[in-house]
């Protein structure tokens, strides 16, 4: 995993690392980095009465400007079935030509950094704290709302940096409520800074089910693993010293 404001070259190291297949995230703007497929997500959680660009709204091109996605998956959270469709129907007017999927991003099971799980449904009696800081806390509270936990959310801002301070009080009010969740997004950075012997800190897992369009986004994926550049083939004398390449060289 690399970081790079620059794509083309976060893509160049991939490559020089060993990467055939390099996923960008929130690359639709970088049109500078060529690819093979555009999966373009749209969220039903948040998509907007109207369409605004920067800086009346936060979107950053027209909606018309879908036409260059290879196919646009429409996620939903807590968003219903039909919300999304309703956002699949503005897509498709907006972007004939460019086939459609909708996604339900799911929570699953809670899991701790020990890897020990637990069903979501077993902590509805217990009111925990949920600790965000994601760019829509909304809809990771309506989820544990919609399995009948009624949590505590406390949100930072998107990708806040967790200091040792934010933790010490977090655990602190966890302890009151026996328990603190959050997504694995936040759980990767809290985790290392919660206190042992601390009230439990667990995450929500979550499970991609393809509703509709699945043959849409598997043709781009397909696309993706075909483009792939052939392994080199071993040089001459690689097979020396009596050893021969491995399936895995």
């Amino acid at each position: 995993m690399l970081t790079d404001p620059d794509r083309v070259q976060g893509a160049a190291k991939a490559a020089a690392l060993g990467a055939d297949v390099v996923v960008l995230d929130d690359a639709f703007q970088h049109r500078a980095a060529a690819r093979v497929a555009d999966v373009t997500l749209v969220s039903a959680d948040q998509w907007p009465r109207r369409w605004r660009l920067l800086p009346s709204g936060p979107a950053r091109e027209p909606l018309r400007a879908l036409e260059r996605a290879t196919v646009v998956v429409v996620t939903r959270k807590a968003a219903t079935r039909e919300a999304a469709e309703g956002v699949a129907r503005a897509v498709r007017a907006a972007a004939p030509h460019v086939p459609v999927a909708i996604a339900h991003l799911a929570p699953g099971a809670l899991r701790d950094a020990a890897g020990i799980e637990r069903p979501l449904a077993s902590i509805a009696p217990v009111a925990p704290l949920a600790i965000t800081s994601i760019a829509d806390p909304r809809a990771f509270l309506a989820q544990l709302a919609q399995h009948g936990i009624a949590a505590r959310l406390v949100a930072f801002a998107d990708h806040h940096d967790f200091s040792e301070a934010d933790v010490t009080r977090l655990a602190r009010d966890a302890a009151l409520a026996g328990l603190a969740v959050c997504t694995l997004k936040d759980h990767v950075k809290l985790a290392p800074l919660w206190p042992r012997g601390g009230p439990p800190l667990m995450y929500v897992t979550q499970r991609v089910d393809v509703e509709s369009g699945a043959e849409a986004v598997q043709a781009a994926l397909a696309a993706v693993l075909d483009a792939r550049t052939p392994p080199t083939q071993p040089a001459p004398g690689a097979e020396s010293h009596g050893q021969r390449p491995s399936p895995a060289d």
